[in-house]
């Protein structure tokens, strides 16, 4: 199998895209999302987000399941050079505000609730303890469209993403923390990228959808259905029906 040249994860949707455009990248219930609507709307997107301040090596916190959006977000934040921060929505006060302060995280894309909790109501409480955090948006499509009405110009875009290199960091996960504080394990694009190769290696997925099967598989897909209503149905799917 010919390795995909891609060495940022934005060039490797960028190439998925050119080669499967109208090929479907996920399904969320009734909800289809192929490589060529990703990559649109997640440049939009990338546009909104420095059209916001967002800079390279930003972190932006994205507090979800397994949704369009959230997979929209990951793809604007790292084809700029910003850092996604993992943030489950099982987190509580305690967990965010360690977990915000100690990334430095300057956005945060949240569910406004989950499982009967507010996380509306959980970053208004704790928003004077958070001096890094700027902005706290809901995570949700009409937001996302809003924000995209206000991207910068192409120009500004492709500059930005044409310096982001394999080395910089992409996404930070925190550890569950059992036995002390969680502890943040930085992923660059290189090691998403190799880990996506591998699995596509594993895989035996065939030259021709290489660039595909290394998109899909390194984004950073949360382990939590989209409600305890989902639990034991296979509603998520990548690249297929199943």
């Amino acid at each position: 199998m010919e390795p995909i040249k891609a060495n940022t994860l934005g060039e490797a949707m960028f190439s998925a895209a050119k080669s499967r455009h109208d090929s479907v990248f996920f399904i969320e219930h009734d909800r289809t999302l192929s490589y060529g609507f990703l990559q649109a709307t997640s440049r939009r997107l990338a546009g909104a987000l420095l059209g916001l301040g967002i800079q390279p090596g930003d972190r932006v916190g994205l507090m979800g399941l397994n949704t369009t959006e959230w997979i929209q977000l990951f793809f604007a934040v790292v084809q700029i050079g910003g850092v996604v921060v993992g943030m489950s929505p099982r987190y509580r006060d305690s967990e965010i505000e360690y977990i915000v302060n100690d990334s430095g995280t300057k956005f945060v894309f949240a569910l406004e609730q989950h499982e009967g909790h507010s996380f509306t109501d959980m970053f208004e409480r704790l928003a004077p303890r958070l001096p890094s955090l700027q902005r706290v948006f809901p995570l949700d499509e009409v937001t996302l469209l809003a924000l995209s009405a206000h991207a910068v110009d192409d120009a500004t875009i492709n500059e930005v993403a044409d310096n982001v290199n394999e080395n910089q960091l992409a996404m930070v996960i925190y550890t569950s923390g059992t036995t002390g504080r969680p502890k943040g394990a930085g992923l660059t694009h290189h090691s998403m990228l190799s880990s996506a190769r591998a699995g596509n290696a594993h895989a035996n997925v065939r030259a021709r959808r290489s660039a595909t099967g290394l998109a899909a598989q390194s984004c950073g897909w949360n382990h939590l259905r989209r409600s305890e209503h989902d639990a034991g149905r296979r509603r998520y799917r990548l690249g297929r029906r199943i």
